[in-house]
């Protein structure tokens, strides 16, 4: 891995954006903040609370992970205490390779990207409107009753989006397949070929099995709407610098509560004796709530997951008389503990 020569200045205070030291590093993010902390001579609780960014971008560089594709040699690296990027910011332009697209997207305000594991990480993020420019679109795409990848084939506008729940949340459960599915629809410049109509705007009525329609609904034939947006490029950039994991969960730092429901989703995904408790307690009560479900917002795809971490995070009050609080006790005791890296505490 060759070494990227950078320099260093400070991100807010006198000598904002003056150079302090010039240095010549391996792009990895733990190494050019020890470095970093060593050059500014940094006092222990300074350094504790150090963040970088690319000056002139607004970029924020991963201090746990890789930072390959994010740097290029002649670099300004800003110093922060903790304080948000405080410099210039480039103008976005509209092409450009996905790294490129990162430092036009700017400060994404992430404020921590904690690996878990190599297959999952949690993220957290300053404001909720930063989280939901980057992410909100992906989500719908998911999840969305009418509008996800299996009823609708295309991503949503950037001004639909603005009207969708998602563009509200205050967390996301997202995955590998979804940051792929979603590149590809935007890349693709035109409908695809072959049958098929818009997808039904209504909510389709199942028959014995509410949720059996899920497995044979094919995308409909619009394909491809729009571009990625720069925060959507940074972000997806961010993820492949930090090695790609399979499962990304995000939360609004403080709403402790919405990181719980977002683990919940994360077990789902990696530990399959969370998700076959998840099964088993949905398929017990699909047939009463699956509308009910969709009302929620979610493509029958998600019911068993979303039902899971509702169960386990919400109050028996959440449930208006469909599950009484006995029901609710002796459905969460059906489901196994959790162990790191699925406890609010694990980093």
């Amino acid at each position: 891995m060759a070494r990227v020569r950078l320099s260093l200045c400070l991100n807010a205070g006198p000598k904002q954006g003056q150079t302090q030291a010039a240095v010549a590093v391996l792009p990895e993010g733990a190494q050019l903040a020890q470095i970093a902390a060593n050059k500014l001579r940094l006092k222990k609780k300074d350094a504790a609370r150090l963040r970088l960014f690319v000056w002139g971008s607004g970029l924020e560089l991963p201090t746990d992970a890789s930072l390959s594709g994010l740097l290029r040699d002649d670099d300004a690296v800003a110093v922060s205490l903790g304080e948000p990027y405080a410099g210039p910011r480039a103008k976005p332009s509209s092409g450009g390779a996905s790294s490129a697209a990162a430092r036009e997207g700017g400060d994404l305000r992430i404020r921590r990207w904690s690996a878990r594991s190599e297959a999952f990480a949690v993220v957290e993020w300053e404001e909720a409107s930063a989280m939901n420019r980057c992410l909100g679109r992906m989500s719908t795409l998911l999840e969305h009753p009418t509008k996800c990848a299996a009823e609708s084939g295309r991503i949503v506008s950037v001004e639909e989006q603005q009207s969708l729940p998602s563009n509200q949340y205050e967390g996301h459960n997202l995955y590998a397949e979804t940051f792929l599915a979603f590149e590809a629809l935007a890349s693709a410049s035109a409908p695809r070929s072959g049958g098929g109509g818009e997808a039904d705007e209504g909510v389709r009525e199942g028959g014995a099995s509410p949720d059996a329609e899920c497995a044979a609904a094919p995308p409909a034939a619009a394909f491809g709407h729009g571009e990625l947006t720069p925060a959507e490029s940074a972000f997806l950039a961010r993820w492949r610098a930090n090695g790609a994991p399979a499962v990304v969960i995000s939360y609004v730092s403080g709403a402790a509560a919405t990181l719980q429901h977002e683990l919940c989703h994360a077990r789902y995904a990696l530990e399959p004796a969370y998700r076959e408790a998840c099964d088993a307690a949905w398929a017990a009560h699909a047939a009463a709530m699956h509308k009910w479900m969709q009302a929620l917002g979610y493509h029958c795809s998600r019911h068993a997951d979303e039902f899971g971490a509702y169960l386990l995070t919400e109050p028996p009050s959440f449930w208006r008389g469909r599950l009484t609080p006995e029901e609710v006790l002796r459905l969460r005791h059906s489901f196994p503990s959790a162990v790191p890296p699925f406890t609010m505490n694990a980093d």
